[in-house]
C-alpha cells in the first residue's frame, strides 16, 4: 500500500482499503514506517515479493553493521573479532525465527546504534547518537521500540557502573539520558500518538489500563512457562528457533556461550564489568520465563493463554 501511494500521490493520512476506510498512519505505524520501504518503487508490481526480500537482506546486514560500530566504541577494538560478533547478532536465533515479521528489523538493526549512544553518554557526555537512534527506532515500529526503551534503562544502569567516574558525572549523565528519551519519544510522537488512538479502537483493547492490569499481576504468585533447564538448552544453536510460540530465542552462535566462561575468568576485565553483565543476562532470561516479569515486557500478552508450571 506504501508502495502504491509513493507511486500515485496518494494521501498518507487515510486509506479506503479496508472496510468503509480507516486511519493509514495508525495502520502504517506498525507495518510500513521503514524507511527502507522506499526502496519498493525501484521494483515492479510483479516484483514486489522480490523487493520485500531485499529490503529485509539490507536490514540484516545494517544490523551486523551497527553492532560492529557498538562493538569497535565500546571495547575500542578494530580487528576481525568484531565482525565475528557482529555476524553472530545479525544472524542470530530471533532473526532466524522471525525474518517473516520484517517490520521489526528496523528496530533490530538500530538497537545496537541505541545502545552505542548510551555508552557514549556515560563515557563521553555526547547524547546525539541516542536521541535520533531511539527516535528512529519508535518511529518504525513503536512495539519493537517498547522493547529498546525498557532495554535502554538496564542497559543505562549497567554503563553507568561500568563507566563510574564520580557521583557528579552520574547525575549529569542521568540527566543527559532522561533528556535524550523524552526528546526522542517528541521527535516520534507523531507517529506513536496516531499509534496509540489506532490501538484504543481494535477488538483487543481492554478496559482496563496496563498498570491496573500489571498492578493485578504483580499481587499475584511468581509463575513460569518453562522449566528453566529447557530455557538453558535453547542457547545450543542449531535447535529449531521459535516461530510462533515456545522456547525464547536465546541462540545467537555457540561461540557466545563458550566465551562466556572465558569472560567470566579473564583478569583483564573489570569485576563490575563481570557484574553488570551477568546482572543483565539474569534479569532478561528470568524476564522470558516468569509471568509478571514478562507481561511488563509484553503487556499486550493474552493472560489466559499461560502455561503455568509447578
Amino acid at each position: 500500500v506504501v508502495r502504491e501511494k509513493l507511486l500515485t500521490g496518494g494521501t498518507f493520512m487515510y486509506s479506503f482499503q479496508n472496510g468503509l476506510g480507516s486511519n493509514f498512519i495508525s495502520l502504517i505505524s506498525y507495518y510500513e514506517m521503514s524507511p527502507l520501504n522506499w526502496i519498493s518503487i525501484l521494483f515492479n508490481e510483479n516484483s514486489v515479493r522480490n523487493a520485500i526480500t531485499f529490503i529485509l537482506i539490507l536490514k540484516i546486514g545494517f544490523a551486523g553493521g551497527f553492532f560492529q560500530r557498538f562493538l569497535r566504541y565500546t571495547y575500542r577494538r578494530n580487528d576481525f573479532s568484531t565482525c565475528i560478533f557482529s555476524v553472530m547478532y545479525a544472524l542470530s536465533a530471533f532473526t532466524l525465527g522471525y525474518y517473516w515479521n520484517v517490520m521489526f528489523f528496523d528496530t533490530i538493526a538500530l538497537f545496537p546504534l541505541t545502545m552505542l549512544g548510551i555508552v557514549k553518554i556515560c563515557r563521553e557526555g555526547r547524547w546525539k547518537t541516542f536521541t535520533f537512534a531511539l527516535a528512529l527506532s519508535l518511529i518504525s515500529n513503536y512495539y519493537v521500540g517498547y522493547f529498546t526503551c525498557l532495554f535502554s534503562v538496564l542497559m543505562f544502569a549497567a554503563a553507568s557502573i561500568i563507566e563510574f567516574r564520580g557521583i557528579k558525572n552520574w547525575f549529569y549523565s542521568f540527566w543527559l539520558m532522561l533528556r535524550s528519551a523524552l526528546l526522542g519519544g517528541a521527535m516520534s510522537a507523531f507517529m506513536l500518538i496516531p499509534a496509540y488512538l489506532g490501538l484504543q479502537t481494535t477488538y483487543s483493547a481492554d478496559d482496563r489500563s496496563i498498570i491496573q492490569k500489571l498492578i493485578a499481576i504483580l499481587k499475584e504468585d511468581p509463575k513460569y512457562y518453562h522449566h528453566w533447564y529447557s530455557l538453558i538448552a535453547n542457547t545450543i544453536s542449531y535447535n529449531e528457533p521459535t516461530k510462533v510460540e515456545g522456547l525464547p530465542n536465546f541462540a545467537c552462535g555457540m561461540l557466545a556461550v563458550l566465551l562466556f566462561g572465558v569472560f567470566l575468568f579473564s583478569n583483564g576485565i573489570k569485576i563490575r564489568e563481570k557484574i553488570s553483565s551477568c546482572a543483565m543476562l539474569f534479569i532478561i532470561a528470568i524476564s522470558c520465563n516468569m509471568r509478571q516479569l514478562n507481561y511488563i515486557w509484553h503487556p499486550d500478552i493474552k493472560l489466559k493463554a499461560i502455561v503455568i508450571l509447578p
